[in-house]
Formats: structure tokens, C-alpha cells, sequence
């Protein structure tokens, strides 16, 4: 159990995770056409997320390509 949760949703505040807890996290990231952006964001994210989802919107500038290189699930809108 995380001592500081639920944690305050405030924007550009990083979260501290510790490593016994990621096991349990998952997140989705929604985008269209965020090719370099998606990237970095899911760079970011891989090894302290247990599942990563992108819900892509028609994307047409490889994002949908990018999501998979890096084994994350893909929903097509």
C-alpha cells in the first residue's frame, strides 16, 4: 500500500513510486498523430508501469508503430 495515497492530482507534479508497487500500476495514454511525443511518454513510463494501453485516434504518422515497438497494447478508435 502506497503511505501517501490517493495522491493529489496536481499537473507537472511527478509521482514517487516505489519499485514493490509498480507491479500493480497500468496506464493509457490517448493520442492522434503524437509520433515523437508518444515516444518519449512511453520511454518514460517502461519499466515502472506493469501494462501500458494507447487508444489512438487515426493516427497516420506511425504512432500506432511506435506504441508497438515498445509491446504496448493498441485500441483504434
Amino acid at each position: 500500500m502506497l503511505d501517501n495515497w490517493p495522491v493529489p492530482s496536481v499537473p507537472g507534479t511527478a509521482i514517487s513510486v516505489s519499485k514493490a508497487s509498480t507491479h500493480r500500476l497500468g496506464a493509457f495514454v490517448v493520442g492522434r498523430n503524437e509520433g515523437e511525443r508518444l515516444k518519449y511518454c512511453l520511454a518514460s513510463r517502461r519499466g515502472r508501469i506493469a501494462h501500458i494501453v494507447d487508444v489512438d485516434s487515426g493516427s497516420t504518422d506511425g504512432s500506432i508503430e511506435h506504441a508497438k515497438q515498445y509491446r504496448v497494447d493498441v485500441v483504434n478508435l
